[in-house]
């Protein structure tokens, strides 16, 4: 059997445990069925308490990889007994600009899978934000069925309005882990303070100083990580003060890009009018509204990189077609959903708090990429 394994010293032995069985168990190492030491004996294989090694397969069996009975011991699940995940989507999957959701959704499908978890997608439960999609009024209703009806382990919420998900944690009491835009209601988040410096940085390396930075937040806002990162790298570096233009999303899809372009427009009329001319450097905060500033440029006449050099925001798995050259500043899927795999695993197993003190920061990179 691949138990054996060395303790360090580096982490509470529990953990240790807990993750060596994980992975022999996704491995096959440890296959369906197979019956476990009792807790004695794996104290003395591992050199620990028996106390560690209960909160280990306590754990284990609270994510749906072991099954534990009184008198007949621990036992590894089968496939089809293994933890049901619900995925829970606020924005509609089949709407055309929803590509950072459905990048997500597949690689979940792809993380769970090799964690031999089942996950089950559910999406459109924020529909009063998509009223040009048709309204799925059963959604609600057929994924409480499911929860009662299936072994759901925990949820993941993704876009959620608290609104709707506070209900739903009331009545099931399930684990959870949270991905949202907003700041304070999420468990990750990308490093926008470093997605600003850093965009910054990079266009002072190309010699482009006179900057400005299209947001498109859901409010304006004097402060926000993102801005301070804008600000805090332009006066590092000594540069003229930049245009900050801040396009409010009041729609979502294809009018959000219809608001963006004539957002953008705008400001290149009033850039064109001033004596000091056009900015020679911009960043823009979203991969989908960057589609609405490529509009307005080519509209306008202006020559992406030769004139503007342009830094968006993007994400792995959602490659856009801009129609203007583009440096991309990616983010990775794959780490986002990890991470909040990870917390949801640590919550189901009673390893963590039900909210960190502070979210999972992911950094993001420089991709120089062409339309």
């Amino acid at each position: 059997m691949a138990l054996n394994f060395q303790i360090q010293r580096t982490e509470s032995s529990h953990t240790q445990i807990q993750r060596h069985l994980e992975r022999q168990i996704q491995s096959g190492a440890l296959q369906a069925g197979t019956r476990l030491p009792s807790n004695a004996e794996l104290a003395r294989l591992w050199g620990v308490s028996c106390r560690d090694v209960q909160r280990a397969l306590a754990g284990l069996s609270g994510s749906g990889l072991l099954a534990r009975a009184r008198r007949r011991g621990t036992f590894v699940k089968g496939a089809t007994e293994r933890a049901i995940i619900g995925l829970l989507f606020g924005p509609p999957l089949t709407d055309e600009v929803t590509y950072f959701y459905r990048a997500l959704l597949r690689t979940f499908r792809m993380e769970t899978r090799q964690r031999q978890w089942v996950c089950r997608s559910y999406d459109g439960l924020n529909m009063v934000n998509y009223p040009d999609q048709p309204h799925h009024e059963h959604a609600d209703d057929n994924l409480k069925r499911d929860i009662r009806n299936y072994g759901f382990k925990g949820l993941i919420h993704i876009g959620i309005e608290p609104e709707w998900s506070k209900p739903l944690e009331k009545e099931f009491h399930l684990p959870f882990a949270r991905w949202s835009p907003a700041v304070g209601e999420t468990d990750v988040e990308h490093d926008m303070h470093r997605f600003a410096r850093e965009s910054v940085a990079y266009l002072a390396a190309k010699g482009r100083t006179k900057l400005a930075y299209l947001r498109t937040p859901a409010r304006k806002s004097e402060r926000s990580p993102d801005l301070d990162g804008f600000w805090d790298e332009i006066r590092a570096r000594n540069l003229p003060k930049p245009d900050i233009v801040q396009v409010v999303r009041a729609a979502v899809g294809a009018r959000q890009e219809a608001e963006i372009q004539k957002g953008m427009a705008r400001a290149i009329r009033d850039w064109q009018s001033r004596a000091r001319g056009m900015p020679d450097g911009l960043v823009v905060d979203d991969d989908v509204s960057m589609r609405g500033v490529a509009c307005a440029l080519l509209a306008a006449g202006v020559k992406a990189l030769d004139e503007l050099m342009v830094v968006t925001l993007a994400n792995e798995g959602v490659n856009l077609h801009y129609g203007v050259p583009v440096v991309r500043y990616e983010f990775s899927t794959t780490e986002v959903v990890r991470e909040l795999l990870e917390i949801l695993w640590k919550r189901m197993s009673g390893q963590a708090l039900s909210r960190p003190v502070s979210p999972v920061s992911i950094a993001g990179m420089i991709r120089e990429v062409q339309p």
